[in-house]
């Protein structure tokens, strides 16, 4: 199924090799804005829009997982949301950074 004003997939059925349905997948969006009303572009009247959770059920297994989004992240330091931030692409998505990343041993 795709939302048919931006083209987003809403849900999707995977196959297993076999050809039995394995997992059913769903998702939603929505505009994001800060409880003060301050919207998350630099200031700009735009709302932030992303995806808002994710759902996956594995029929084969009946177990269900569910993803969201979250605004932080602690654990192994802290990891915060950021949108329009132009040091992500030097931190993450440059060959440098990409260079940087070790695997999980």
């Amino acid at each position: 199924m795709v939302q048919a004003h931006t083209l987003v997939p809403l849900a999707m059925i995977v196959y297993d090799r076999r050809g039995q349905e394995l997992k059913h997948v769903d998702w939603a969006t929505g505009l994001y804005e800060r409880p003060t009303g301050e919207h998350f572009t630099g200031g700009q009247r735009d709302p932030f829009w992303s995806w808002t959770h994710i759902q996956s059920h594995d029929v084969q297994d009946d177990h269900l997982t569910i993803a969201q989004q979250v605004g932080e992240v602690t654990g192994d330091g802290v990891h915060r949301t950021r949108v329009n931030d132009p040091a992500i692409y030097d931190l993450y998505c440059s060959v440098n950074a990409l260079h940087r990343y070790e695997p999980p041993q």
